[in-house]
Parts: structure tokens; C-alpha cells; sequence
């Protein structure tokens, strides 16, 4: 458009053009930072959630543990919170007998 003003059609506006182009090559690294930020947001997340669902996990085995040691009140949590883990092994009544040869 510089080097040929010329042939510009008439329904382009070239001053809104350059400073159109202008907020985009302004916008372009801040998005690239940001991004970079979102990404880093992301990872800790990630780790985050990991860490929380070890922790849960490691106490809900507390508490399958102490639940049968007897130990006063872990009854009650085991219980809810075997619910939340039901483990690998158990299988939906639908899934049995569909065994594969």
C-alpha cells in the first residue's frame, strides 16, 4: 500500500489501516506474555491438583486403616469418603459377565 498509493481502493482507509496495524504489532508481545503466564497458571495448577488428589487419597487409606483398627470416628469418614474412591477393582454390575475370549 506504501509503495503503490495508487492502487489503494478508495473503501480502504489507509491512516485507519496504519494504525490498526500499528495496535497489533503493539498487542502482539503483550499476548505472547500473557500466554506465557497462562501456561505457567496452567503447569502450577496442574501440580497443584496432583498434590491434592495424593493427599486425599493417602488420608482416605488413613482412614480405611483406622477403620478397621476400629479406631474411634474413622468409621464414619471411611465410609463417606469410600464413595470418592472406589477403587480399580470394583466394576459395574452391567460390566460383569462381558468377559472377553
Amino acid at each position: 500500500m506504501d509503495n503503490n498509493p495508487a492502487s489503494l481502493p478508495r473503501f480502504i482507509d489507509k491512516g485507519e489501516f496504519d494504525r490498526d496495524y500499528a495496535a497489533f504489532k503493539a498487542l502482539s508481545p503483550l499476548i505472547s506474555a500473557l500466554e506465557q503466564q497462562m501456561n505457567l497458571m496452567k503447569d502450577t495448577a496442574l501440580l497443584l491438583g496432583y498434590d491434592l488428589d495424593v493427599n486425599a487419597l493417602m488420608y482416605y487409606r488413613t482412614m480405611r486403616s483406622e477403620a478397621e483398627n476400629n479406631v474411634a470416628g474413622s468409621r464414619t469418614i471411611y465410609e463417606d469418603l469410600k464413595t470418592q474412591f472406589p477403587g480399580p477393582g470394583i466394576k459395574k454390575a452391567a460390566d460383569k459377565g462381558n468377559t472377553q475370549q
